[in-house]
């Protein structure tokens, strides 16, 4: 996983916590907030977000190697040891993933084909989601650093798979914080599918034509639903379990009281007795 260097790179740049902050990281807690920052160490102008740190203790001991992110979250730590992140670490972390979803029966699983493969914290890549239905990857990137790594991540994960994922599709344009202005646009990374899975669902739109758009943020029920729906239904995803209650023509009521379009015209509405 990487290769581990323990020469001082003059390249990554250094973050220095504040006395007692590195407690936590200590427990390998993997996010570092900005108040636990003391001083940065870097050359030329500063810190880009998302560029890979160094972080030490208010002593000058390495403690931690991640992703500098602007924002009460400072950095979001990949690794406790000096290692480099490169392609046979991103490779070593995903299989690592794809080991533990193996051991739980859940890649090949016979009664499902689709299931998490990479949930952030938990498989020691903060900010990173990935999700697999059947041929397909659908990679969400949560932090500005995981998002310009998408290109080899997506490589990782068909390396992994040894040719098994035909498509690695990015959604990250709803999950990057909104501030980085990335101008993120969703789309394949790798290869095309013939059909995203989990893909039919209700526009928003509340004309009456019935369309339909492509969007893998639907949930598997929803999409089955809307899959077996007759065509001439109509429906938003505001409330799609109720669209066949908008093709039945409601009874008209008749207002209790009609309202004065003139304003000079007081409304007399009924009085509790």
């Amino acid at each position: 996983m990487g290769h581990i260097t323990e020469d001082r790179d003059d390249a990554i740049a250094r973050i220095y916590l504040r006395r007692g902050k590195e407690e936590s990281l200590l427990r390998r807690h993997p996010w570092i907030f900005s108040g636990a920052l003391e001083r940065i160490e870097c050359a030329g102008d500063g810190i880009a977000e998302g560029e890979i740190v160094d972080v030490y203790t208010s002593r000058g001991e390495f403690i931690a190697r991640g992703h500098y992110q602007i924002g009460s979250i400072a950095v979001r730590v990949l690794a406790f040891e000096r290692v480099a992140i490169d392609r046979a670490w991103w490779c070593g972390r995903i299989g690592e993933a794809y080991a533990l979803r193996r051991a739980l029966s859940l890649t090949d699983n016979p009664s499902t084909d689709c299931y998490r493969l990479v949930h952030g914290e938990g498989d020691s890549l903060p900010g990173l989601v990935v999700d697999i239905y059947g041929t397909t990857a659908v990679v969400q990137c949560h932090s500005v650093g995981m998002y310009r790594s998408r290109s080899v991540i997506a490589d990782a994960i068909c390396e992994c798979y040894d040719g098994r994922i035909e498509a690695v599709y990015d959604k990250s344009s709803q999950t990057l914080p909104f501030k980085a202005d990335l101008g993120a646009v969703d789309g394949y990374l790798r290869g095309r599918a013939a059909q995203m899975p989990l893909t039919v669902c209700c526009t928003t739109s509340t004309g009456s034509t019935d369309r339909r758009r492509a969007s893998s943020s639907t949930s598997g029920s929803t999409a089955i639903w809307c899959a077996a729906m007759p065509a001439a239904a109509t429906c938003s995803t505001r409330s799609a379990i109720r669209a066949d209650f908008r093709s039945t023509p409601l009874p008209a009521v008749r207002p209790r009281c009609a309202r004065s379009t003139r304003r000079s015209v007081p409304c007399s509405w009924p009085r509790r007795t």
